[in-house]
């Protein structure tokens, strides 16, 4: 297993975090239903076990059961926290692009 040890992060993208993630969201209108994970672990799982239903219909089922597949992606990909994901990129990710922007993590 390799360990992962973060020594710094972009702090331009900390100062701009409110571009990826939703800090609020009185503002945004409607909100058809806001889902709520008690950890990462919690939305790995719910999402693993729309694939399954998917992948159990897909093999078993048949053509009248591929609205019901398009319809459990879907849910499943807007479960994704892709907003989120993209932000820890740029936090934690250093590219040629934005080599400039990092600051070293001091001990606290």
């Amino acid at each position: 297993m390799k360990i992962i040890q973060i020594t710094e992060y972009n702090k331009k993208a900390l100062e701009d975090v409110g571009a990826y993630i939703e800090l609020t969201d009185r503002d945004k209108e409607p909100i058809i239903k806001k889902i709520n994970f008690y950890n990462f672990t919690d939305m790995m799982c719910s999402v693993s076990a729309i694939l399954e239903a998917i992948e159990v219909i897909g093999y078993n089922g048949n053509k009248e059961n591929l609205y019901t597949c398009a319809s459990l992606a879907s849910v499943a990909r807007k479960m994704l926290p892709s907003e989120e994901m993209e932000f820890l990129d740029r936090l934690l990710i250093k590219e040629d692009r934005n080599k400039d922007d990092f600051q070293p993590i001091k001990k606290l």
